[in-house]
């Protein structure tokens, strides 16, 4: 990967992960001021199920298709009509199956909520649908083309959400739906555009899944605790605690949200570069230096969002949730724990070691359970947020004692910023202002 190449693709991504935030913030807002707190929570119930069955669901195989494209562009074609035949064919005994379960794991939910849960979850073959070409193109490194199609997804979210309201029929029953219609024709522009991008010929060879499954379900089994980790709070609140409580949780989540864009785009370039360097002492210092950065990052707007919570939380999405707040300076936290978290385990996944995140986030799942069960029930809203920070701390910790072991430095020298990190970023700053002045 050019360096040209490497910083073009690295401001794309960054542009279209801030975007994409900030356009979550404004619809967040605009659903808890439409929906106030017991409708927020009866959409969340609805949207929880199918999003965790995707990330898992895949079986890795989106994954897997982009690997192999990138490798023989050549087989780019029939590798994502394989992929898309393969998820399309499995989501139909995968939906069936989370369709039975439906009305135990909404258990706390209205039955009006369980049925448009029940109908939403043929989100996951739209999904499947978009995914396999999605990836397909990043595999291809059709950067540009790849970022304006994942952002497609938020913007059918705005519009829904205005369309919905200027209609009058502003419920979580016509939501659901009028984004399910959205989210089809999405998938279908997705499809065409990859048959004109994507090399033929696009016939699909089954004989090429086993291979697409060995390379795939590892790091299928590796989202799976990744998965639950960030919505096992939300779903057992659905079950167990009522839709207001869990509105009041999403909107206090989707305010700490606000950490995804920066340190996200960091782990989304980190994987590459660690990939190309093949001197280990170098990927090593790399790699220590970027999570420093990420640590010295992430308190600086840990400290402001910390500071706008009490004042902007309640401001932006209503009086009605001044309660989350409490909950919200925790997940703030949280959330920059996670973001360390994801940048850590990109990095180790570049310097060679794939299968230590997913020993990490193990650790974090049992964590996890742990202290849900302990603390849910009694105490909701503080006790999921508490929750979420103990599981990231742990996996934190497994993680910087895992890369530590694996590069043979003192897990302090990864997480204790040093005083030429400060002079780098500064200079950093600089050099970006430079630019836009110039």
């Amino acid at each position: 990967m050019s360096k040209g190449n490497f910083t073009r693709d690295l401001v794309w991504t960054a542009a279209v992960n801030i975007a994409a935030t900030l356009l979550g913030l404004l619809t967040g807002v605009l659903l808890a001021r439409i929906l106030g707190p017991e409708g927020r929570g009866a959409l969340a119930a609805i949207q929880n199920p199918p999003t965790i069955l995707l990330g898992v669901g895949a079986l890795g195989i989106t994954t897997a298709a982009a690997y192999f494209s990138g490798r023989d562009p050549s087989l780019a074609g029939r590798l994502m009509s394989t992929a898309l035949v393969a998820l399309l064919s499995w989501s139909i005994p995968l939906v069936a199956i989370a369709y039975l379960l439906m009305p135990f794991l909404l258990n706390a939910q209205s039955a009006s909520v369980v049925h448009y849960a029940q109908i939403y979850l043929l989100m996951i073959p739209i999904q499947f649908a978009a995914g396999a070409p999605l990836w397909v193109l990043q595999g291809l490194g059709k950067f540009k083309l790849w970022n304006i199609l994942r952002f497609q997804a938020p913007i059918a979210w705005l519009t829904v959400i205005g369309l919905t309201w200027m209609l009058g029929v502003v419920t979580v029953g016509t939501i659901s739906l009028f984004y399910l219609a959205a989210m089809f024709c999405v998938a279908c522009v997705f499809v065409v555009l990859a048959l004109r991008r994507v090399p033929p010929p696009h016939q699909p060879e089954i004989a090429r899944l086993p291979a697409l499954l060995r390379y795939g379900l590892p790091t299928s089994l590796t989202a799976v605790p990744q998965q639950l980790n960030l919505r096992l709070d939300q779903l057992l609140m659905a079950t167990f605690l009522s839709a207001d409580t869990l509105g009041l949780y999403v909107v206090a989540v989707a305010w700490s949200g606000a950490f995804s864009p920066l340190l996200t785009s960091v782990s989304q370039v980190v994987f590459p570069r660690l990939a190309a360097t093949h001197d280990q002492q170098v990927q090593a210092e790399t790699l220590h230096r970027t999570l420093r950065l990420c640590v010295l990052s992430a308190a600086m707007l840990a400290v402001v969002l910390l500071a706008l919570t009490p004042l902007v939380l309640p401001l932006l999405f209503g009086a009605a949730f001044m309660s989350a707040v409490p909950a919200a300076l925790v997940l703030v936290v949280a959330a920059g724990v996670a973001s360390f978290n994801q940048v850590a385990s990109e990095g180790l996944r570049g310097i060679g070691a794939p299968k230590l995140p997913m020993v990490a986030e193990f650790i974090g799942l049992g964590t996890t359970v742990v202290m849900l069960a302990l603390l849910l029930r009694r105490y909701e809203l503080m006790g999921a947020a508490v929750a979420s920070l103990t599981s990231y701390l742990v996996t934190l910790a497994a993680l910087v004692f895992l890369i530590a072991r694996r590069t043979q430095v003192s897990p302090w020298k990864m997480v204790i910023p040093h005083h030429e990190d400060l002079f780098f970023l500064w200079n950093q700053l600089l050099s970006f202002r430079r630019r836009l002045v110039g």
